[in-house]
C-alpha cells in the first residue's frame, strides 16, 4: 500500500480566457501560500475520503468499484510523529482492506506495521523515514518550486490563478473554488468540482463529479460512466491515536 494516494484524486481545471486582473483580495491570499507555513501550521489532521465509479446501464448506475481512506497523522514533534491509513476496497465484488500505522518507539526510531488484508507485517523504521513518510501527505511532487501531489493545494492556485472568476473568500477567510460542470477541450466528459483550503493552503474539503461519454459530440453521445471523490479533512484536531495494528 503506497503514501501517495493522493494521486488517484483526478483534479482539473478550467484552462480560461480571463483577460481581467486577480482581485486583491484573492491576490494576497493565493500569494501567502507557502509549503514551510502549511507544513509549520497543519500538524495532525484526521481525514475521510471517499470514490466511487459507477457504469451506467440502461440509464441506471451500477457500482463498478470504490475506495473508502481514512488518514490520520501527527507531525508535531518527533516523539509524536505517527500516521495511519486505512484503505477499504471492493472490486468486482471483492473487498479488501488493507492498513498501515506507525508509531514512535524510542531512540529515534518509530514501528511500522502493515495489515494488507490480513497479512501483517512490522518493521522498525529511523526518523528520517518516518518524515519522509510525514511530507508525503503534504506534497511529493516538485516541479518548478511548484508541490503538489498532496493536501497542499496552495500552489495549484497559483498555477491557476486566471480561474479567479470560479474563486471566492469565504467567512472564515478560506479560499473556495467552485466549477460547475464543464467540458474540457472537447474531451468526451464534463466535470463540476468545488473544493476549500484553510489559510495555509491545505485541502478542508473536496467534492467532484465527472461524468464520462462515449463521445466528444455530448449532445448525441451516451452517457457511460460516472464517478464521484468526495474529501473532508479536519486540522489540528484531537484524534484517537491506534497503537497497534494486531
Amino acid at each position: 500500500m503506497h503514501l501517495k494516494i493522493f494521486h488517484i484524486i483526478p483534479i482539473l481545471f478550467l484552462v480560461s480566457a480571463c483577460n481581467g486582473e486577480i482581485p486583491d483580495n484573492l491576490a494576497t491570499v493565493i500569494n501567502s501560500f507557502l509549503i514551510d507555513k502549511a507544513i509549520l501550521n497543519d500538524t495532525i489532521c484526521d481525514l475521510d475520503y471517499t470514490e466511487y465509479h459507477y457504469d451506467i446501464i440502461k440509464e441506471q448506475e451500477v457500482l463498478t468499484y470504490y475506495n473508502k481512506v481514512n488518514i490520520q497523522f501527527d507531525s508535531s514533534s518527533e516523539e509524536n510523529y505517527y500516521y495511519y491509513i486505512k484503505i477499504e476496497s471492493l472490486e468486482n465484488g471483492n473487498l479488501t482492506i488493507n492498513e498501515k500505522l506507525a508509531n514512535f518507539k524510542g531512540n529515534n526510531t518509530y514501528i511500522l506495521e502493515t495489515n494488507n488484508n490480513g497479512e501483517y507485517s512490522s518493521n522498525i523504521i529511523d526518523k528520517s523515514r518516518m518524515e519522509d513518510d510525514l511530507t508525503n501527505f503534504y506534497y511529493n511532487e516538485v516541479t518548478s518550486d511548484y508541490y503538489s501531489g498532496g493536501l497542499y493545494f496552495g500552489d495549484e492556485f497559483k498555477i491557476n490563478y486566471r480561474e479567479y472568476t470560479y474563486m471566492s473568500i469565504d467567512k472564515e477567510g478560506f479560499l473556495n473554488y467552485n466549477l460547475p460542470f464543464t467540458q474540457f477541450d472537447n474531451l468526451p466528459f464534463i466535470q463540476k468540482i468545488s473544493y476549500k483550503v484553510d489559510n495555509y493552503g491545505m485541502v478542508v474539503n473536496l467534492d467532484q463529479e465527472i461524468q464520462e461519454y462515449d463521445d466528444s459530440n455530448l449532445f448525441d453521445a451516451e452517457y457511460i460512466r460516472k464517478n464521484t471523490y468526495l474529501l473532508n479533512a479536519n486540522y489540528n484536531c484531537d484524534i484517537n491515536k491506534i497503537t497497534t495494528l494486531k
